[in-house]
């Protein structure tokens, strides 16, 4: 009887040896696995870091390219947005003088001084086209005669986000006359981030200064 209680009380002291043993080698292996999943998260974070301040860089400079751009093209259609405020041109051929509009904009406007659009490219969900003279872009467009871009702001046409590229318009003494103006989508925004390499799942959004989500 002795012998056998000896021989159980053997065994499981060998378990339990074998079961500190066995805990003595998986705790350094668990606490390696704990730390490399912290520094993979951690590497993660990084990584995500980097390709949001590359998109920001990206942004940036294709946001800039893009201004130059539209600019160069306001002051392209200035000469022939002019003749729909100085020499009172009916809008009959408005849409197909500038029917060529890339799809980058969504809307192109000739407004008189007062900030009243003359014609549009877009039919008005109204009967007549609202005024713009609230609008804080187009009181610095004839503050300070010249190209002008607008906060993020609901499009009164089309009920979207968006932002308004204004151009003044001059007499031949220089004199304000009224604006031509496009405005951008800011949901179809992607069109000049897709210089970007974005990582599987990541998303683009769209914040104005206010902390508001206006595109994503």
């Amino acid at each position: 009887m002795f012998s056998r209680r000896r021989t159980v009380s053997n065994r499981w002291s060998i378990r339990i040896q074998l079961l500190s043993l066995t805990l003595a080698v998986m705790m350094p292996l668990v606490a390696l696995l704990v730390l490399t999943k912290f520094g993979d998260a951690a590497d993660e974070v990084q990584n995500a870091g980097h390709s949001a301040l590359n998109l920001a860089e990206v942004a940036a400079s294709s946001t800039e390219q893009f201004l130059q751009d539209s600019k160069a093209l306001l002051t392209l259609l200035a000469p022939r947005a002019r003749r729909y405020v100085v020499d009172s041109v009916t809008c009959d051929s408005f849409q197909h003088d500038f029917s060529n509009l890339t799809v980058q904009y969504t809307i192109l406007e000739v407004i008189d001084k007062s900030g009243q659009p003359l014609c549009s490219t877009v039919e008005p969900v109204t009967a007549n086209l609202q005024a713009v003279a609230d609008r804080q872009w187009f009181q610095n467009l004839v503050r300070d005669h010249s190209f002008t871009i607008s906060e993020p702001l609901m499009g009164r046409i089309t009920g979207k986000w968006s932002v308004v590229l204004g151009y003044p318009l001059e007499d031949d003494d220089g004199q304000i006359v009224g604006a031509v103006s496009v405005s951008i989508d800011l949901t179809r925004y992607q069109f000049m981030l897709d210089a970007a390499a974005l990582d599987p799942g990541s998303v683009i959004t769209i914040i104005d200064s206010t902390g508001t989500v206006i595109a994503f």
